[in-house]
């Protein structure tokens, strides 16, 4: 059997499988929607799994036809492409030293969620920097930031890829990176 064939008995028979499903479930008003006769369910309710393998094997009758909605799989991969990217920046957020307030303002993510994603990531669930005190920058800790800032602050990314770079380009807690951007920008807001 070639890799067709057998791809195409495997879609048969989750096909032939989740038909069963919906008939022994009595969803008839799915059934419909197939376009499958009322005798062909009946048959199909009589039938064991072997003889449902048997059903799937017979590719070459053309039962059905799979076709994919192309824009639903481009929105679909898209999308999925997207939560993957939101994911890892939630981690490494994490990673980093972001507060539980910083997550929460930027992703929504509550306490018991962040707790969970710690521990997810092996990391403590408790003495992190988001009970206590903020990590505090020395000066020239600060000088740093702003030399590493001042070379990335025309990038478009948004502000959770912003602390990231900072962090990796640093090593200073995220946090901290945060807290001293916000009294930077306070800082400037006075002025003007």
């Amino acid at each position: 059997m070639n890799s067709l064939s057998e791809l195409d008995s495997e879609l048969m028979l989750s096909f032939v499988s989740i038909i069963n499903k919906i008939i022994m479930g009595k969803h008839l008003n799915q059934i419909d929607k197939l376009n499958i006769r009322r005798d062909q369910i009946d048959a199909l309710r009589r039938m064991n799994y072997q003889q449902l393998q048997q059903l799937s094997l017979n590719t070459s009758r053309n039962i059905f036809s799979l076709n994919i909605n192309q824009k639903a799989l481009d929105e679909a991969i898209k999308v999925s492409a997207k939560r993957v990217e939101e994911e890892e920046i939630i981690h490494n957020l994490i990673k980093g030293g972001a507060s539980r307030e910083l997550m929460r303002h930027y992703f929504g993510i509550n306490p018991k969620y962040f707790s969970q994603l710690r521990k997810f990531l092996g990391l403590s669930i408790f003495n992190h920097s988001s009970e206590g005190r903020t990590p505090q920058l020395n000066e020239e800790d600060k000088l740093i930031l702003w030399r590493k800032y001042e070379l990335f602050k025309d990038h478009k990314k948004a502000y959770p890829q912003l602390l990231i770079l900072l962090h990796e380009e640093t090593s200073y807690n995220i946090t901290a990176i945060d807290a001293e951007l916000k009294l930077y920008t306070q800082k400037l807001k006075l002025k003007n």
